[in-house]
């Protein structure tokens, strides 16, 4: 991606049930203005799938990060 094609901050939290329990994370993903909520879940349900293993999700939430 070219350093001028603008990006947007996201605050996620996401919350999984997985055979060792209840696992919640949150954070700030930088994404290329346009990206999709489900292109987002995907990948942050990835990321978290392959530290814990397969889970259900119990909570997902993506909000601009800015007030």
């Amino acid at each position: 991606m070219p350093a001028s094609d603008p990006t947007v901050d996201w605050h996620w939290v996401l919350t999984l049930q997985t055979d060792r329990g209840t696992v919640g994370d949150t954070g700030v993903i930088t994404l290329p203005a346009g990206a999709s909520r489900h292109e987002v879940f995907r990948r942050l349900y990835e990321q978290q799938a392959q530290h814990y293993g397969a889970a259900a999700v119990l909570f997902f939430d993506l909000q601009p990060d800015q007030l």
